[in-house]
């Protein structure tokens, strides 16, 4: 083997060599910023209202909870159950409740925004497939910043979260028992 052969496969190899430790650097260092960084927006007490099986929609309750320091905006939520689904909140003005469509939803730093009957709400329109008790529906929450939550959920006729639930009160009554 040439002397010329030798130096160029020899600087190839350290091209490489030097390219790959890079590289693993790169993926050292934004692994532990992963891991250091704590869940922004944090999803809790999710549920679908089960409505009969001849209605097409539905309503999604839910908390969200804005861990970190900047305020956190959701632009949609989605799910493939249904053609449509908007974010409103319930308004009342002279003793008329009318709804309201979100167009997005701000959530300032190191708060909680509650999604419940009666206030903010997520509708869910044309609904492609039948609820069933307990099955699970996915929503896909869309950030301003470009990121995207899959947050699952159960159908529950009634608050499953609620202590006011009959559902639940009979079934930790029956536990008792």
């Amino acid at each position: 083997m040439n002397n010329f052969s030798f130096k160029f496969k020899f600087c190839i190899a350290l091209l490489l060599s030097l390219s790959l430790v890079a590289i693993s650097v790169q993926a050292s260092e934004a692994k532990s910023e992963m891991s250091t960084t704590k869940k922004a927006l944090v999803i809790s007490n999710a549920w679908v209202r089960l409505m009969p099986p001849v209605t097409n929609s539905t309503a999604a309750y839910f908390t969200l909870e804005n861990q970190s320091d900047k305020a956190i905006e959701i632009v949609a939520i989605s799910t493939v159950i249904a053609k449509n689904s908007t974010m409103h909140d319930t308004v009342v003005e002279n003793d008329m409740a009318t709804m309201v469509a979100l167009e997005v939803l701000s959530i300032a730093s190191e708060s909680k925004v509650v999604f419940a009957p009666g206030g903010k709400h997520l509708m869910i329109m044309g609904l492609t497939e039948p609820l069933t008790k307990n099955k699970d529906v996915n929503l896909l929450f869309e950030l301003k910043n470009g990121q995207q939550i899959i947050a699952t959920m159960k159908a529950y006729k009634n608050n499953p979260y609620s202590e006011d639930n009959e559902d639940n009160s009979m079934e930790h009554k029956d536990h008792h028992e």
